[in-house]
């Protein structure tokens, strides 16, 4: 693994920024390097010592910090997938309309499944006794509004 002389960098920078003429070329000579290198690494020993000390977040905040909402990001995810509120009276709503229209229970308990995941989706036997009672409800209705027509229909004669 390479690691930066971070040591040599400042020393590097102390004698670009020390004022005294030649103080580069010496360095250059003395640790084996370029004088533009010596340069770029003032530079970047000055930017990484005006970023500590400019009134920011330091850099070990700034780790907590996306630390913070890296878990954050994790937990809102995993919230995603609970965020459907299916209330158990559209769930009933919804069993008896999909059985209407052709679908047996399992394909029901399959989307319901689906929707709101293994956990908190019913079980066959349950969506098959919702199913019963909507039937039986609306058979009470029907029931109800076909004595209501013969009733009118046998009035007009």
């Amino acid at each position: 693994m390479y690691t930066i002389p971070f040591a040599s960098w400042i020393s590097n920078a102390a004698a670009r920024f020390s004022g005294i003429r030649g103080a580069v070329s010496i360095q250059a000579c003395r640790v084996g390097c370029s004088r533009q290198a010596i340069y770029d690494q003032a530079r970047k020993v000055h930017g990484a010592v005006q970023a500590e000390y400019s009134g920011g977040p330091t850099r070990e905040e700034l780790i907590r910090e996306n630390q913070a909402l890296r878990s954050e990001n994790a937990q809102l995810w995993e919230w995603v997938d609970r965020a459907v509120e299916y209330a158990p009276a559209k769930q009933q709503k919804f069993s008896a309309t999909a059985l209407a229209m052709g679908l047996s229970l399992t394909q029901v308990q399959v989307l319901l499944t689906l929707i709101l995941g293994p956990w908190e989706a019913p079980s066959r036997t349950t969506i098959g006794r919702w199913v019963k009672a909507a039937g039986e409800a609306a058979g009470r209705v029907l029931k109800r509004s076909d004595a209501l027509c013969k009733e009118l229909g046998t009035a007009k004669n």
